[in-house]
């Protein structure tokens, strides 16, 4: 098969291909487009966005040269060709980092957004959540949403080695800073129009979760007895009780959404379930904020924003937990209990996809859920 040969690019960030950013050489025009879409969607700390506005007002191919860290020469059958011969139709940089390619397409004759693409190699199964995406959004397609909405797919198709699809957008999109009511009016909706109330134990979550947690356990040797105790405390609170399961992205930062003056666009939904706790969504959404806040290493970060959020009195958090908990009928109790599975879900989400230090954070915090008071039931929310 003749493969054709790729433009130049330009390594700005990361160690490409594994992780970072290449750009390509285009004009002047369409490099300052595409430096725009990298500010939306890859922009999340106020220093990124400083660089890559700085980037745009710069955009430039002797810019390129100067500032970036390496070019890529492209060989015949490497990533970047693969890329290349599946979307040589568009201009477009590639975006790396877990392990999947994320693609602004830009269309050549007009050099406009056309939509977002999505490449997933095969090796090690990294396609399993690429897959789940399109199955997940291809079902949203049938919901109607008020204000609210998620990208459509446009197109799938796959190679020997990559599975890839192309993701619908919207024009005039802009960043959230933090949370706002829009992300709880559309957790309500979603659990709304996609949940049923189910006894505990007769969950599929609740099948799903004892699998997670006999993979940790293995995973994590010299933690299993912890992860077991905890999980069976966790268990015997809420066995035979009655709670709302819906689609569940699992992670929900408040930068996956972005809004536009009359619409609010949810993206990213390779880890979504259906028949979930939604409320794993809301926890994810508010360390997302607290985390945002801190300072120092990711795990440092992490550990402070659970505390402040939810193992400290919190206004704010107290304003959305009553507007919510009502609705899954959960109280500050059993809601406590859900954290702790949250928790668990998380670290096997982070363990299995290979990201070894958010696991050991996930381990770390489960430990002092266990052992001492200031993240315990007493002083939760």
């Amino acid at each position: 098969m003749h493969m054709n040969t790729p433009p130049t690019f330009f390594i700005i960030s990361g160690n490409f291909p594994e992780s970072g950013i290449a750009i390509p050489t285009v004009d002047r025009k369409t490099l300052k487009k595409i430096f725009g879409e990298l500010i939306r969607y890859k922009g999340k700390t106020a220093k990124d966005r400083l660089k890559l506005h700085i980037a745009r007002m710069l955009a430039s191919e002797p810019f390129l040269r100067l500032f970036s860290k390496e070019k890529i020469v492209s060989a015949e059958g490497d990533i970047v060709s693969q890329i290349y011969n599946i979307f040589e139709d568009y201009i477009f940089p590639i975006c790396s980092g877990s392990k999947k390619f994320l693609i602004p397409l830009f269309l050549k004759d007009s050099g406009d957004l056309y939509g977002y693409a999505k490449v997933y190699e095969k090796n090690g199964n990294g396609d399993q959540y690429g897959r789940n995406e399109v199955e997940k959004l291809k079902k949203l397609e049938k919901i109607e949403f008020k204000n609210a909405s998620a990208p459509k797919i446009l197109e799938v198709g796959e190679t020997e080695n990559l599975f890839f699809y192309i993701l619908s957008t919207k024009g005039d999109l802009k960043k959230y800073k933090g949370i706002e009511n829009a992300h709880i009016n559309w957790l309500l909706q979603l659990s709304q129009k996609t949940g049923e109330y189910i006894i505990f134990e007769k969950s599929k979550f609740h099948e799903r979760l004892n699998w997670e947690v006999d993979f940790l356990k293995s995973k994590f040797i010299h933690s299993a007895d912890m992860i077991e105790k905890l999980y069976k405390k966790a268990e015997d609170k809420l066995n035979g009780k009655t709670f709302l399961f819906s689609l569940t992205m699992r992670e929900f930062p408040f930068y996956q959404a972005l809004y536009s003056p009359n619409e609010f666009f949810c993206l990213d939904w390779e880890y979504a379930e259906y028949e979930f706790p939604p409320v794993f969504d809301f926890f994810s959404l508010a360390i997302s904020e607290a985390v945002s806040r801190e300072k120092g290493s990711y795990n440092t970060k992490y550990a402070e924003g659970v505390k402040k959020t939810f193992f400290r009195k919190n206004r704010e958090i107290k304003k959305y937990t009553k507007k919510l908990f009502n609705a899954y009928r959960l109280d500050r109790e059993t809601s406590f209990w859900f954290f702790l599975l949250y928790m668990l879900d998380q670290l096997y989400i982070h363990a299995e996809a290979g990201h070894n230090l958010s696991a050991e954070r996930g381990v770390s915090l489960l430990d002092k859920m266990r052992k001492t008071e200031e993240f315990s039931i007493n002083t939760w929310l």
